[in-house]
């Protein structure tokens, strides 16, 4: 509904939380936050357990200086990856 609505766009950095103000500062820095909110972003496509705020925050940025079509194209072939590989087993 959000995307439908435009607060949101399916891919870009994914909504922090409030009370994460140290990567809402890191976004500011890098200019990320300019970005609307995504389900789904570079970020996530390469994330790990515990993946510490600055990390997020400099793959948002990367996001954000290489925004565009292939960019996007990567992030939707990576998300359909994660989601189609096997969890792991613990």
């Amino acid at each position: 509904i959000n995307v439908l609505k435009g607060d949101m766009s399916i891919i870009g950095p994914r909504p922090s939380l409030p009370s994460q103000t140290s990567l809402l500062e890191l976004r500011k820095q890098n200019g990320s936050i300019k970005l609307r909110p995504g389900l789904t972003g570079w970020a996530q496509v390469n994330a790990y357990d515990y993946m510490p705020e600055e990390e997020k925050a400099h793959l948002d940025g990367e996001y954000y200086q290489k925004f565009g079509l292939w960019m996007d194209l990567r992030i939707i072939l990576g998300t359909i990856k994660y989601f189609t590989k096997k969890p792991p087993v613990y």
